[in-house]
């Protein structure tokens, strides 16, 4: 039996992968990805700081959307880092290996990613909105305007 999926594969496919959904399913990152866990973990800070500015007063709904958007960031870091090292397109050949059919976009920065990437934002923009509900300093510019709130 074959130990490693990717030597089953055709020629064209690559020897190592982004780990992205390793880190998805199992939360840990390959060895090849460990230097991403200190800007995970300073994001993670930054993130309660500035909703904060300590964990204790954060919701529990607070505290698992920084745990989603973590997940989804050091997904699309791991895919972001193997594009870096290998490219966004790659070729694609006839089924013999031997003529080229041009270079198309690879298949993990394709759907999945941008999914990913809007998780990340709506995420975002919801711990915005909360923050802001909470904040009772936060002042509207249209209540300035009109003359409900002294500057």
């Amino acid at each position: 039996m074959v130990e490693n999926k990717a030597k089953r594969k055709g020629p064209g496919r690559p020897k190592t992968r982004h780990g992205g959904y390793t880190y998805l399913v199992t939360g840990k990152l390959p060895e090849n990805r460990g230097y991403l866990r200190t800007f995970l973990e300073d994001t993670r800070e930054g993130l309660i700081r500035d909703y904060g500015p300590t964990e204790a007063d954060l919701s529990t709904a607070q505290l698992v959307m920084i745990d989603r958007i973590i997940t989804a960031l050091g997904v699309c870091r791991c895919i972001e880092e193997k594009a870096r090292e290998d490219g966004v397109f790659h070729m694609v050949f006839d089924s013999k290996g031997t003529d080229s059919k041009g270079h198309i976009l690879r298949g993990s920065l394709g759907d999945r990613y941008i999914s990913f990437q809007n998780v990340i934002r709506l995420n975002l923009c919801k711990m915005n909105e909360l923050a802001r509900k909470e904040d009772p300093k936060t002042i509207n510019v249209t209540d300035i305007i009109q003359g409900k709130v002294k500057k």
